[in-house]
């Protein structure tokens, strides 16, 4: 740990290989709770690598530091910049951090259109990501109203991943009031989904629609077969869904 710690200031002007290297490490070390704050400089130097793999790392890097609480308010403006990035793990983990960030009260309005851009991204890695950052831009009061179309057509993806956070970005959308009918067949369906954490999220997404006075005759009886799931946290979220359903009886 020390003798790294010791070398970060050489391995940093090594080949690019090293220097992902570098970032790597420094993210195990984070996920382990070892941390070296003064690497967050390099590590921001580093988004502006030439080397794609190194640029995202680099943004992975910093997002696992924003989640241990250590961040710089330059990072946000840059992250916005790498949602264009020619590689699409740089545009995913560009997302990513953004939404670690937007969770440390660090947030950059410029991020929302390229992040809609990204729901219809080639990657379903950046998709996901895409979503689950307008989600938790979203919670801090920063919404646009034509992401949900996006993110309702997302329910579909073929990513179980993307599917979750576009789940849970409509969720929190209709925390803010904006609801869509067309998302509301496709929840009830995701209740049968093979992913448990996304019938999990389903449920919970119908309970936030049915607080918006918009519910379906069929959610009851799907809702009430989750509550003998085998799977703790669907059985807790189908109970959330299934009170919301009986206060609207």
């Amino acid at each position: 740990m020390f003798e790294f710690e010791h070398g970060l200031e050489g391995a940093f002007e090594e080949e690019p290989h090293v220097r992902k290297d570098v970032a790597e490490r420094l993210v195990e070390y984070v996920e382990r709770g070892f941390m070296i704050p003064e690497s967050i400089v390099k590590l921001i130097e580093l988004l502006d690598d030439r080397d794609g793999e190194v640029r995202g790392y680099a943004a992975y890097a910093l997002a696992k530091y924003a989640t241990r609480g250590i961040t710089d308010s330059n990072v946000p403006r840059k992250l916005v910049k790498l949602l264009g990035d020619e590689n699409g793990i740089v545009r995913g983990y560009a997302a990513y951090a953004l939404a670690k960030y937007a969770d440390r009260e660090l947030t950059e309005p410029k991020a929302i259109k390229k992040l809609v851009e990204l729901l219809d991204d080639e990657s379903g890695l950046t998709r996901g990501y895409a979503a689950y950052a307008l989600a938790k831009y979203a919670d801090k009061g920063l919404t646009e109203p034509k992401a949900l179309e996006k993110l309702v057509e997302l329910l579909d993806d073929e990513k179980s991943l993307t599917r979750g956070y576009a789940i849970i970005a409509i969720a929190v959308y209709a925390i803010r009031k904006y609801i869509d009918r067309n998302a509301l067949e496709k929840l009830v369906r995701l209740l049968d989904d093979n992913d448990k954490e996304v019938c999990g999220l389903a449920a919970l997404a119908l309970a936030k629609y049915a607080e918006r006075g918009l519910t379906s005759p069929e959610v009851m009886v799907k809702i009430k077969d989750l509550l003998g799931d085998k799977n703790e946290w669907v059985r807790k979220c189908a109970f959330t869904a299934l009170k919301k359903y009986v206060k609207k009886k």
